[in-house]
């Protein structure tokens, strides 16, 4: 007897950055634990538009500093539902 989709948001989360230094090859990770509601998920009709990778290395690129010989090799991030 659940309410179905009624009352769940879609989220859009950023969790951590890997950063290499290419004249070493030493790796660090930053972690940044960014999350964006996107928007109340409907029973019927379009909800709202998930994001991607683009998205996720414009907000790893802001949470960062990277040195001199640094840069953003990878990036966890991922869409999830739940109920708000």
């Amino acid at each position: 007897m659940g309410n179905g989709s009624h009352g769940k948001h879609l989220y859009f989360k950023v969790s951590s950055v890997q950063i290499t230094d290419s004249t070493n090859g030493s790796i660090r990770y930053v972690n940044i634990n960014y999350v964006e509601d996107l928007g109340v998920v409907p029973t019927h009709g379009q909800g709202p538009v998930p994001k991607g990778q683009a998205d996720a290395a414009i907000i790893a690129a802001a949470n960062v500093n990277l040195g001199p010989t640094e840069s953003i090799t990878d990036i966890t991030w991922n869409n999830y539902t739940k109920k708000s």
